[in-house]
């Protein structure tokens, strides 16, 4: 992790780009006339991701609270309750860190989307320790890689567990409890922005049912997609060797290394992105959503069997990894099985992507450089 996560973390970024580049945009001839699009797009806002920002806001102060609460006292049960809390903030991001919609970024800045502010992994630990020994907590440069929730990663958890080395490094060194609080604080500052946009703009999403490559409904069907391929590209690809810069396994560029939770936030955020798919909402009630649009075409009953049937692929492939162990262990240990599971979301990546685009109209409007 020290010899060279700038490097990756810079290919991270390039990668996030071209995944944000324009590929078509061509007229789609196909969109279905007598689907309800508004009423999609209802169900999305108002069940979907309104209450994803809702409850990531929520879970984000109270984790500046507990950060606070460790800070002024670093001890074994004040450090378990931060972490605890970090994980359930962590969790609660998997799903809301999909909605990067341009117009949530604050114009007139150097801002980028809300994944890159305060998602982006791997975390370039060097460079952390670097502006903690600085003491600059100003945030005034591009690296975002020492910042966000994978920052706070690093900074409260250890590979061997060691819970009383990461209380005395706090305890020893005021200036990294600086450091913490602000990387909390930046955190729900980003956040907060991000919900604010959101609301003054989700009439104007809800009402933009068109099917152009500036519809909310392309807009979104774009999103969603990049959310399944970060799961593929960044969180599984990259640790595997399968993505440039690299050609050979590097587990610890896995998301949330140091805590582990690599597993568990992969299906969170798969969860998540179906839930799209389904329009399923945070109560758990099932409303209009992509698979409910493809039944109104022809063809889209054959499609949503096969993507329903390779979903379940996908989670008998998640299922199979011992959940007991580190993803960056099982790379390290059982790497043919965490591979296979790459390779049935590779499968699965044309139902969600170029065959609902085709079927449904839409416009594909990034790059992710799979060549699908």
């Amino acid at each position: 992790m020290k010899k060279f996560p700038q490097q990756i973390s810079l290919a991270i970024i390039v990668l996030a780009y071209l995944l944000g580049l324009t590929a078509c945009n061509s007229k789609k001839e196909n969109s279905p006339q007598n689907f309800d699009r508004r009423g999609l797009l209802e169900n999305v806002a108002n069940n979907l991701i309104s209450p994803a920002f809702d409850s990531l806001h929520s879970e984000a102060k109270a984790l500046q609270a507990a950060t606070q609460n460790f800070v002024n006292a670093p001890s074994l049960g004040t450090l378990e309750a931060l972490q605890t809390q970090w994980i359930q903030t962590y969790t609660t991001w998997q799903s809301a860190n999909m909605y990067n919609f341009e117009f949530l970024i604050e114009p007139n800045t150097l801002d980028k989307s809300l994944f890159e502010e305060i998602g982006a992994f791997p975390v370039d630990s060097a460079l952390i320790e670097q502006y903690i020994s600085q003491g600059d907590y100003s945030f005034a440069n591009f690296n975002r890689d020492t910042r966000g929730f994978l920052a706070m990663d690093y900074l409260l958890f250890r590979t061997d567990g060691n819970q009383q080395a990461i209380v005395d490094a706090f305890t020893n060194d005021n200036k990294r409890g600086l450091y913490l609080k602000a990387v909390a604080d930046h955190l729900l500052a980003k956040i907060e922005q991000s919900r604010n946009r959101w609301l003054e703009a989700k009439a104007s999403f809800i009402a933009n049912d068109g099917t152009d490559a500036g519809s909310s409904l392309t807009l979104l069907f774009n999103q969603f997609n990049l959310g399944y391929e970060r799961i593929k590209n960044f969180k599984l690809g990259i640790p595997l060797g399968k993505r440039a810069p690299l050609t050979s396994p590097a587990p610890m560029y896995v998301e949330a290394y140091y805590s582990g939770i690599s597993l568990d936030m992969i299906r969170a955020n798969m969860k998540a992105i179906e839930n799209i798919w389904r329009g399923v909402g945070a109560d758990g009630q099932d409303g209009l959503g992509f698979q409910d649009y493809l039944l109104a075409v022809p063809g889209g009953k054959e499609l949503s069997d096969n993507t329903e049937a390779q979903l379940s692929i996908i989670y008998q492939k998640l299922d199979a990894l011992d959940k007991q162990t580190r993803l960056s262990t099982l790379i390290n240990t059982q790497y043919q099985a965490v591979e296979a599971l790459h390779n049935e979301m590779l499968k699965h990546t044309r139902y969600f992507k170029s065959d609902m685009s085709s079927l449904l109209g839409l416009y594909i409007t990034y790059d992710s450089g799979d060549g699908d």
